[in-house]
């Protein structure tokens, strides 16, 4: 039961409680905590993230009315399982809707078992591909999403940027018969146009200036796999022709090689842009479009679902709490929660993400109010939002911004000091180190950065020297 991770039980500490933990651990659950009252089970969800809680009915001080929603401010995600008898004064359908089940007797081990094993076995299989969603245009997405997942045949997902395409592609891998080899991203955006043959096909050794050993490319790396093409309307006409020979053959030669090599993948594209208008203009070949778009799948925009928003908020509050410095668990005011709900979100989950995370750096204390919110949209903002070049930066990098180096494209994530220093240097070296030109190009204060520059043992001298030997 490790995938259901920590267990909180709110009970008056009955004997029935105490069996339950013992059960609990019998059944693999490593951390199961145990809460004498609503209040403190509060305080404990405040401090622990949990995947599950159960809940007594007969809690004294706090009423299930009252429990039930702070319960899901605190953790939106939590499967909230009711033990105990039925109350007499029935459950509103909120709250109810809330409720994963109500197990009015809970001796019966093999039952609670079963229950607890069907939801271990879903966690698992969305473990490592987090989608958040439960509004019913979401519930439409996942059940299509289901339908699809076992097939091997081509699918292009449609959708604006920023909406969660390339985890619909890893969802269809993770959740079909590939899932267990390799899958590769090809970001046709990201790669210069000289490269992504190389790139895709490999070349052989002296095929080219710097060429000097035989590499292999994406397609080879995803032999029995899936690869997967974000950005595909980027594709140039010489790489569209080439792409369709691999779909109708699966066989390619190496750049500066004769051997055809033979693979079996999967492809799986996406795109932002409507690939039948720029097959009208010519630009994208028609032959091409109907072979990849076998099967289509469509990514909501994030304002056809708003009342996600919290759902993906608090994710996004738990996933980047180690990252930003943050010694416990955060929520959301209010206020600035009704705020978030009313942007129109041009950039969809991506944006939101950002902003959340913009606003844990910002925040000084658990709780971020309107005044850590910045939005990139000015069209969209109802409030006065500030222009923070160096968190952008640094958040930026933290959210894992690729970055294409000798051909490979990685992920830099580091820590916030390491970010932070990064990004003092880089304006020292744009302003030729002026320290107030580069304090105004982070938008800090002049004696700010020099304290940021006296904390990090950062030599101008030392920068512009490394520099120098750059230049020659």
């Amino acid at each position: 039961m490790k995938a259901l991770g920590p267990i909180l039980i709110i009970d008056e500490k009955s004997k029935k409680a105490k069996v339950l933990v013992q059960w609990l651990h019998e059944l693999g659950c490593e951390k199961v905590d145990i809460s004498s009252n609503g209040y403190s089970g509060l305080e404990y969800l405040g401090y622990e993230t949990y995947k599950l809680v159960f809940v007594s009915t007969t809690l004294p001080l706090l009423k299930m009315e009252e429990l039930i929603p702070k319960i899901l401010k605190l953790q939106p995600a939590l499967k909230i399982v009711l033990i105990g008898p039925f109350l007499e004064e029935p459950l509103t359908a909120h709250i109810e809707n809330a409720v994963s089940v109500h197990l009015e007797d809970i001796d019966n081990r093999k039952e609670l078992e079963k229950l607890l094993r069907k939801w271990e076995e879903k966690e698992l299989r969305t473990l490592s591909v987090k989608i958040i969603g439960a509004t019913p245009v979401m519930k439409e997405y996942f059940a299509y999403l289901g339908k699809i997942q076992k097939s091997s045949v081509t699918v292009l997902i449609f959708g604006e940027s920023g909406t969660g395409k390339e985890l619909t592609a890893r969802a269809l891998h993770e959740g079909g018969a590939r899932s267990e080899k390799p899958f590769v991203t090809v970001n046709c955006a990201a790669i210069p146009e000289t490269l992504m043959e190389s790139e895709l096909f490999g070349h052989e050794r002296g095929a080219f200036t710097g060429a000097v050993e035989k590499r292999i490319g994406r397609f080879e790396m995803a032999d029995e796999g899936t690869i997967f093409f974000d950005e595909v309307a980027e594709l140039s006409p010489v790489i569209q022709s080439k792409l369709l020979r691999i779909l109708e053959e699966q066989s390619f030669e190496r750049v500066g090689g004769n051997e055809t090599v033979h693979v079996d993948v999967r492809i799986i594209s996406a795109t932002n842009k409507d690939l039948k208008k720029l097959v009208r203009k010519g630009l994208f070949r028609e032959d091409l479009y109907y072979r990849l778009n076998a099967i289509s799948i469509y990514v909501p925009p994030l304002r056809n679902r708003k009342e996600d928003i919290p759902r993906l908020i608090y994710y996004f509050l738990e996933k980047y709490l180690i990252k930003t410095g943050k010694t416990g668990a955060m929520t959301v005011d209010d206020k600035a929660l009704e705020l978030l709900k009313k942007q129109d979100w041009p950039g969809n989950v991506r944006e939101l993400e950002n902003v959340i995370m913009r606003a844990m750096v910002q925040s000084e204390d658990s709780v971020i109010g309107v005044e850590d919110l910045s939005f990139t949209d000015e069209k969209n903002q109802d409030e006065k939002s500030f222009n923070r070049p160096m968190e952008d930066f640094i958040v930026d990098k933290m959210m894992g911004v690729e970055t294409l180096y000798e051909g490979q494209l990685i992920n830099r994530l580091s820590s916030w000091d390491e970010l932070e220093r990064e990004a003092i240097e880089k304006a020292l070296i744009e302003s030729d180190f002026n320290v107030s030109k580069a304090a105004g190009i982070l938008n800090i204060g002049r004696m700010t950065f020099y304290r940021k520059m006296k904390l990090y043992a950062i030599k101008a001298k030392n920068l512009y020297a490394i520099k120098t030997r750059k230049q020659t």
